[in-house]
Order: C-alpha cells, then structure tokens, then sequence
C-alpha cells in the first residue's frame, strides 16, 4: 500500500536547507540561497515535486526533493506521478484545443483517482500529429499557469524525417538544469576542473575556451567541433589535458582507435560523458581497459529535456527521470513490456504546460530493465536501441538489435569509419572508409564481427567509402535499415 503521507511538508525550508548545505560540501557545487526569502508559495499546478516560486530557493527545493524521491520504492513514485498527472491532464483538457474532447473522459477526477489502465486508454501522440496541430497552434496552451515563466521554443533535429518544433516553459527549462545536477552530483564531478566539449558543428578550427560547464560550475570549458579530423581532436585533447569530455559515443570509438595506433593516452581524465548516439557497452569496457576511465550516458531528446540518466553505482542500467515524465514502453500490440523485453517508447512530460506532450509516440526503443542493485527506485532502462530504422529487420517482419562490439579488428584494422546498412532482407553492408583498401583475410575477420553474433545468417559484405557523412544535426548512425516491411 502506498503511504499517502502528506509529501508536501518536505518542502519545509529550514529542512532542505539544513539537508542541502551537506549535499552541496558533499558534491563541492556552489549553489547560492536567497536567505530573505521566506515562506515561499507552491508553484501553481506542479503539485509534485514540490517547488516554490522564487527563483533560488526552486533549485533548493528540487534538488533535496530528488535525494529523497530516487529512494522511494517504485509504487510510491507511480502514485505520485499520476497525481501530478492529473493536475497535468486538468490543465490540458481546458486550455489546450488539442486535448479538449480527447482528454474530457480523465479530466477532473478526484485526487488519487486515476489509475495507468484508464490512462494507457488514450490515443498516441506522433510527430505528424504535433506537425498538423502546429499550424494553428492547437497544441499550445492558451493559459500558461502563473510561475511557469515565459514560453520557450524548442526544436527537433528531425532524425526521423519529420523536424519538429515544441513549445515549453522556464519550469522545463529549470526542471532540465536540476536533473543535470543531479547528473553531476550521482557521478561526483568536480565542477572546478577542465571539460571539453566535442559537440560543435563548425567548420572552422577555432577553439573557444568558457568559464563553466554546468550549473555551479567554475571549470573552464574547451569546445571542439566533432566534425573536424579525429587527429586534431585529439591532438587538442593531449595537449588540453582535461579532466572531463563529452562527446558523441563515435567520437570516443574514433579517439580510442587513434590513440591505440599511437600508443598514447590522456593524462588527467576521469570520465566521458556521451550523449544523443547508442552507447553500446563493450565501448565502455574498451575505455575502461585503454584509457582507465568510466563513460557515463545521458538519454535525452530536444522536446523531451532528460529521459534517463547512468546510474553512479550501476553501469547496466540508467534510472528514467520520474519526477519529469512517464515513460510506457510497449509492444507492438500495445501491452506494457517486461523486465528484459524492448518496445517503443511512448511518453508523456509531466511539467510541461506550455505545450503539453501526452502519449507522445517519439520513435525510440529500449529495453526495460529492472530492480536496480543501487537500490534506487526510479524505474530503469537497460539498453537504447534507437530509432525503428535502426533495427534489423528479418524475412518474417521482426526486429532486433544488432549488436555493434568494439571488437579488436576495429581498432586495429586501418579503419577510420564504419558504418552497417542493411540493403536487403538477406544483404548488410559494411560501409568502411579506410587507409588502404583491407586485406581478403582482414575482410573476413571484419564482417565475421557481425555475421557471429546474428540471429539470422545475413550475407556481410564490405563496400569501401571515402568519407561515411553524419546526419544533418551532427549525429552519427552505426546502423541503419533501408528495409520496410
């Protein structure tokens, strides 16, 4: 049974500034409070987590929150997710045209009332739906609550085909940064030290130096373009000597390659953070073993801010954003999946008001995991599997993962790029950009990688490139399915 104590009460000031100051020694994070502000007023309409309306007392309020929400067992934080959903759908059903008839049967129900099996009833949300709605606005609210701040424009990358434009508030914006810090404060960086960041797109090779990476940071930050030549990377990131990188996961497999051919590696780094790509986990170990670092990963998506992040504790799993959204991963057939099965995610933010996102069908896929050995209860995620069309697909309309190992032969074949494009139900090729053209003996050992570890006995077959191009926003696919079925 969930205990319905009355949750608001940790709010309490003189509470969660008592247990922030130690959190903040702690994590060697900065954060200032305003110490004539008293007795604040609750935000209106995010009833969970708790959050005052002035300004330095919201990242007070969240981050003692989260240390005390990420504990909590798994029904607890499902009972008040769907009490801060109703408050949501409440908001939605009178102010968003969008949602007015679809969301009439959930709208005012008594506190407590609503329940996932009337919830999952409602229809999905896809990108061409936001796209049609967006013409005359009927996705946008047309009263935004007092304390949400102003109206933000956030803007898809359109990976998919489809570009997007969202619409969301100072409160998501806020909701973002405090997530980010507690990313930090899970990992214990040391926000004083350097960072570089490889993320840029810019043709030029000028690189810009910033004063802080994060929220309280005073780090300095070198910023990079990821799409300049992999030696001058990392050429810059010896000389910079950072303590902190993030980049793209091919960034890194291209880093840890050409560091191995020249037998040297970074001095002072602790970790990379990789974001937006599929991290797949043999190139964690692969970092573990060449540089003696760990690699932490970020799910996120431009509309959605952050969906989960790495557990500090336990490199299998990251834990989903709870207080922030509601993640359904589902099989085809629409039936919640179990622990160890991968489906499509459907999601719903729970503090946008601005232009709520209710069933939101995005694309992605993923496994469910299950109880963490951290003991947190923020229910997990266990592998990304990206988007449909970066599955396999086999004669009789399944998917699967392929799995893409940072196998030896990649590191020591002269391979510069690589890339798997299945052209065929029976054909994959292995698109590679090299220094010479490879061996037979060297093409055999490569596609036989892939070919080892598929549940299918698809042909692999190698076809050389000049140069294998990202997309437009900057990411990389290590696979890609040009098969519809």
């Amino acid at each position: 049974m969930v205990d319905r104590h009355n949750y608001w009460g940790c709010a309490n000031i003189s509470i969660c500034l008592l247990e922030l100051n130690v959190m903040v020694k702690k994590s060697n994070m900065p954060i200032k409070i305003n110490k004539s502000t008293q007795s604040p007023s609750l935000m209106t309409g995010l009833g969970w987590p708790a959050l005052p309306v002035a300004g330095s007392l919201q990242a007070m309020a969240l981050q003692v929150q989260f240390s005390m929400i990420e504990w909590w067992p798994e029904d607890k934080i499902r009972y008040y997710q769907m009490a801060q959903l109703q408050l949501l759908i409440n908001h939605a059903h009178k102010t968003v045209p969008y949602y007015k008839d679809i969301l009439a049967p959930l709208a005012e129900k008594p506190s407590g009332s609503l329940i996932m099996e009337e919830f999952s009833k409602l229809p999905f949300l896809t990108r061409r739906m936001i796209q049609d709605a967006d013409k005359d606005g009927a996705m946008i609210t047309r009263a935004l609550p007092t304390g949400h701040g102003k109206m933000i424009e956030a803007r898809t990358s359109g990976s998919t085909g489809r570009p997007m434009k969202a619409k969301c508030s100072g409160l998501t914006a806020l909701m973002f940064a405090a997530q980010g810090i507690r990313y930090h404060m899970w990992h214990k960086r040391d926000l004083s030290l350097k960072s570089m960041n490889i993320r840029r797109r810019e043709a030029d090779f000028k690189l810009t130096r910033t004063r802080g990476w994060a929220p309280g940071s005073t780090g300095i930050s070198i910023n990079a373009a990821q799409q300049w030549p992999m030696p001058k990377v990392l050429d810059i990131l010896l000389k910079e000597d950072p303590h902190y990188v993030q980049c793209y996961p091919t960034t890194l497999r291209e880093l840890l390659r050409l560091s191995k051919i020249k037998d040297i590696a970074p001095k002072s780094l602790r970790e990379v953070r990789t974001v937006s790509e599929i991290l797949e986990p043999e190139l964690v170990v692969r970092a573990a073993d060449q540089w003696g670092i760990k690699v932490s990963n970020n799910y996120s998506a431009n509309e959605l801010n952050i969906i989960a992040l790495q557990c500090p504790d336990n490199s299998e799993f990251m834990h989903l954003m709870s207080e922030s959204l509601l993640l359904e991963v589902l099989n085809e057939d629409g039936s919640p999946c179990k622990q160890g099965e991968v489906g499509r995610c459907v999601v719903t933010t729970l503090c946008n008001y601005a232009m709520p996102l209710i069933r939101y069908e995005y694309g992605d896929y993923v496994e469910v995991g299950g109880p963490c050995s951290c003991g947190r209860g923020l229910p997990t995620i266990r592998k990304i599997s990206g988007r449909k069309h970066n599955q396999m697909v086999m004669a009789n309309g399944d998917r699967f993962t392929i799995g893409l190992p940072a196998d030896d032969a990649l590191f020591d074949l002269p391979i510069r790029q690589y890339q798997l494009v299945q052209t065929s139900l029976e054909e994959v090729e292995v698109r590679v950009a090299t220094d010479r053209k490879l061996t037979k003996a060297e093409e055999k050992r490569l596609t036989g990688i892939y070919a080892d570890r598929q549940k299918y006995p698809f042909k692999f077959v190698v076809r050389y490139m000049d140069e294998i191009s990202s997309l437009p926003n900057g990411k990389y696919e290590l696979f890609r399915s040009e098969v519809d079925v």
